[in-house]
């Protein structure tokens, strides 16, 4: 999956979504997913970014949960990324 600058822009923030659960088709968070080791440092150096004083979504966490599904599939849900001090810092829940 290829990430252009623009589509980083448009969909770099966390939001809530409108009922759980619900499926989000957002092309950078699923990108950010597999690439689970990328965070959102990262994702601001490679799109040579600024976050206008918002985090970036990112999927590396702390505190994250983890349910293996019989069928093979994970899901992950919450934790928090970086600690208060840090422009990225978001409480996911």
């Amino acid at each position: 999956m290829k990430i252009t600058r623009e589509m980083y822009k448009q969909q770099r923030r966390p939001r809530f979504g409108t009922a759980n659960p619900e499926r989000m088709n957002v092309p950078f968070w699923e990108f950010m997913a597999q690439n689970k080791a990328r965070t959102a440092w990262w994702a601001k150096e490679e799109f040579e970014a600024t976050t206008e004083g918002s985090p970036v979504w990112s999927f590396n966490r702390f505190g994250m949960t983890q349910t293996d599904l019989p069928d093979g599939r994970v899901i992950y849900i919450a934790g928090e990324h970086e600690d208060f001090y840090d422009p990225d810092f978001y409480i996911y829940v």
